[in-house]
């Protein structure tokens, strides 16, 4: 399930948050202690024989005894930022309450600012004061002034409304206290209270709907004026100064985001908006200056001498574009989900790790001349490129070689340059015919070969990427000769060309009918709907050798308020037992119902006894709450039990021979890092020990599709698709479809068996033709479509 954190309620100076590849810390904490990591980011680059040089130097002498920084009990957050140095709060060693922690990045020193509170939050702070708020239920939110030379609380109050944001401004405390509704014109309503007493001096409101941002420069609200999203910005007196209108998306998103993470210098800002775009400002004209597009992310931005540095959403490195251009200048081996920048001092965060109570924090130099340079660029390039062809000689995993080779920013080094060097052209070359292997990146592929006019050696992968290209786009014209039959893709489509259907039958839409559930001689699919007075629900009776329908019986009738729906269905040699579930506990409604195989008429209904009752209990996984997310498998010889470990931990996949007791320790085990937004789906191949993982959308164009092998303790990425609808696996293989099209994937190497097209069905356009769902059952596929037709496909046992 795919996971947004959406705009913020109070100030955007929280870090967004993002993933990364993963770095080992050079630190480690004694069973039962906590630290924060201080780690070098190891960064595979040459030095040699070319004579350039990093732009990036990573701190590395720390005393660690000295310079460790506090996390008690651990889960730091980032709460704000005070004069370049970040505030973050833990909980403290009691474990119930909190402290809060100024660290300053450059003189890497600690500050114990609040100490054992309970839920304590940093209003403003100035060199005399530091305001809090704590816990309160409304109307009571208690606020204190704290005189920070002493550490003496000078003043308390509790307030009446809450507190969202606030900040100190000529002795006095400025505090938002009122969100609106968005089109509410005056929306924001702010509160003067002289300092250190808060005597209340007056309320102002002003235009806008949340805040997100205040700076020494001024305030920038968000708001919805003359019929869209605005940027709204004041001075710290809340006199508006103007507003930039927020551009609509570059690319089309089924999301919706408010814009976080501003960030100011001089008249440049920048902000992530549109659910992952950045945006670069020009505070002088308030006008948009230019667009970065991105995937739909959510990035921690830092910005310094007109270098704009974000995280990538699985922890890709840290990249960097140059705003006076919008050009990205490279991309930084630094693991991080939050970055900072205080003058030339980078500091990267990594995702606190639950088990291991630490916090991976690094600290780099930046070198802002070498970053505009583009020598080191090439050079990363290089390296990891030819690290990645390495890595397809040894393994053969076409998709973790080229993405390896994609994250040093090798996509903007070739749009960006007129011609390569004669040392990156060749690797250049072979990382465009990967693409255009892939399922997701053809295209990127076929251009990157026609920019450097790769020679005849490549002309099969430039014919089976422009048969894919054409197949995808054009799927009503698509036609395949001899000609054409050039490489794996354009095989597999010869190949499903061939596939015919062998019966055509309708099962009704899928919007109102339920899964089907396949017995020897029966097929039993359910039914809801509460359109009219006669509906409810409903399971309709199949003849299994023929699709032919052969009855409808009412289960119950229709309830808008319980809306029953069927939750499992079984059957015996004389039986169908039927399960139902409803909206709202009721002990006394029946949910279990006993049909007869002779007559299809209901022989009794009940409230379901699991004691008592003959029924298979069917228990389902929560996908709605990820910390309580737990499944099982089963292949050959194992037991796998998928578990989430938390945030930064991922989910952890554990074999278990099976046989032995519940205290054994697996045999192996392997982890699947989602960056908290997604679950992976884990599936047992037949007749084997290992299994299918279909991951999370990697926020790159795709979502990957894996298999483990355990006894090789062996992973490989064997497909990444850009927009997977749904997918099956049986005997005879793995099944994907997008929606229109059917991939058939082997289950020995997992290569790209057979490519069914829309064209097999009917016109590509239509209902009859679009997807809903796929079922594998004892040799034959079923494909059903939005139409309800359906059609039965042979494909072996």
């Amino acid at each position: 399930m795919l996971r947004f954190a959406y705009g913020a309620i109070i100030i955007a100076l929280v870090f967004c948050a993002s993933s990364a590849f993963a770095e080992s810390p050079d630190c480690k904490s004694e069973r039962g202690s906590a630290e924060v990591c201080f780690t070098s980011g190891e960064m595979r680059v040459d030095q040699g024989a070319g004579g350039w040089v990093s732009p990036i130097r990573p701190l590395t002498k720390i005393d660690l005894a000295k310079d460790k920084v506090p996390i008690g009990k651990g889960y730091p957050s980032p709460v704000r930022t005070y004069e370049g140095n970040l505030l973050y709060r833990h909980f403290d060693d009691t474990g119930n309450t909190y402290d809060i922690v100024e660290f300053d990045p450059v003189l890497r020193r600690s500050t114990v600012l609040v100490k054992g509170r309970n839920n304590p939050g940093i209003i403003a702070m100035n060199p005399e004061y530091m305001v809090l708020n704590g816990s309160g239920h409304p109307p009571s939110t208690p606020v204190e002034v704290i005189k920070r030379s002493t550490g003496q609380v000078v003043k308390q109050l509790r307030l009446g409304d809450p507190v969202y944001a606030g900040y100190i401004e000529n002795k006095q405390l400025i505090v938002l206290q009122s969100i609106s509704s968005y089109f509410e014109e005056k929306g924001l309503r702010f509160t003067r209270f002289q300092l250190p007493s808060l005597k209340v001096l007056g309320v102002v409101s002003i235009s806008g709907n949340r805040l997100l941002s205040v700076g020494d420069e001024g305030l920038v609200a968000l708001g919805y004026r003359e019929g869209g999203p605005q940027l709204i910005f004041y001075n710290r007196s809340l006199e508006e100064l103007g507003h930039i209108n927020i551009p609509p998306p570059v690319m089309k998103l089924n999301a919706s985001c408010e814009p976080a993470g501003f960030k100011r210098e001089g008249d440049l800002a920048v902000i992530s908006a549109n659910c992952g775009e950045i945006l670069v400002l020009n505070l002088g004209k308030f006008a948009v200056e230019r667009v970065l597009p991105r995937y739909a992310n959510f990035y921690s931005l830092a910005l310094r001498n007109g270098l704009i540095y974000t995280t990538t959403d699985r922890q890709e490195g840290v990249v960097v574009f140059e705003a006076a251009s919008g050009k990205e200048l490279g991309r930084l081996p630094v693991s991080a989900t939050n970055i900072l920048l205080k003058q030339d001092v980078l500091l990267a965060m990594g995702q606190y790790v639950t088990g291991s109570n630490e916090w991976p924090v690094n600290l780099y130099k930046i070198d802002d001349q070498i970053l505009r340079n583009g020598m080191w660029r090439e050079q990363s390039v290089l390296s990891a490129c030819m690290e990645a062809g390495k890595i397809l000689d040894q393994t053969e995993d076409l998709y973790a070689a080229s993405d390896l080779c994609r994250k040093s920013g090798i996509d903007a080094l070739l749009e960006g340059q007129e011609a390569v060097s004669a040392k990156l052209r060749p690797l250049a070359i072979d990382y465009a015919s990967w693409l255009t292997k892939t399922l997701h990146r053809y295209g990127d592929g076929l251009r990157w070969l026609s920019k450097l006019n790769a020679g005849p050696e490549r002309a099969n992968d430039v014919r089976d990427a422009s048969f894919k290209k054409e197949f995808f786009e054009r799927p009503k014209a698509i036609g395949i000769d001899s000609k054409q039959i050039q490489g794996e893709f354009s095989t597999a489509v010869s190949r499903g060309h061939a596939r015919l259907p062998s019966l055509k039958f309708d099962l009704g839409k899928r919007t109102d009918g339920g899964d089907l559930y396949f017995f020897p001689r029966y097929v039993y699919q359910p039914i809801w709907g509460c359109y009219q007075k006669d509906e409810g629900v409903k399971l309709q009776v199949y003849e299994r050798a023929t699709f032919k329908f052969l009855k409808e019986i009412k289960i119950q009738p229709c309830d808008e308020m319980q809306q029953d729906t069927v939750l499992s269905v079984s059957e015996d040699e004389g039986n169908v037992y039927v399960r139902t579930t409803f909206r709202y506990e009721d002990k006394k409604r029946n949910n279990y119902f006993v049909v007869s195989k002779k007559d299809w008429v209901i022989l009794y209904a009940k409230v379901f006894d699991s004691s008592l009752d003959k029924f298979p209990v069917i228990q389902g996984v929560n996908d709605g709450d990820l910390n309580e997310h737990q499944a099982s498998v089963e292949t050959n010889s194992f037991l796998v039990k998928q578990q989430y470990k938390g945030e930064g931990s991922g989910f952890l996949h554990s074999f278990y021979r099976k046989g032995t007791t519940q205290a054994a320790e697996p045999f192996v085990t392997f982890t699947v890092n989602e960056g908290g937004f997604s679950s992976p789906e884990i599936m047992p191949v037949p007749n084997s020990d290992r299994v299918i993982v279909v991951r999370g959308a990697d926020g790159n164009g795709g979502r990957p599709f894996q298999y483990f092998d355990p006894i090789k303790s062996e992973t490989k990425t064997f497909a990444v698709f850009p927009s997977p609808h749904g997918w099956m696996i049986d005997r005879s293989g793995f099944y994907v479809h997008d929606g229109s099209n059917i991939f058939v994937f082997d289950l020995v190497q997992f290569s790209l068996r057979e490519v069914w097209p829309c064209t097999m069905r009917s016109n590509c356009d239509e209902d009859e033709s679009r997807i809903s769902d796929l079922y594998v059952n004892d040799g034959e596929l079923i494909i059903r479509t939005e139409a309800g037709t359906s059609y039965l496909v042979p494909v072996g046992k």
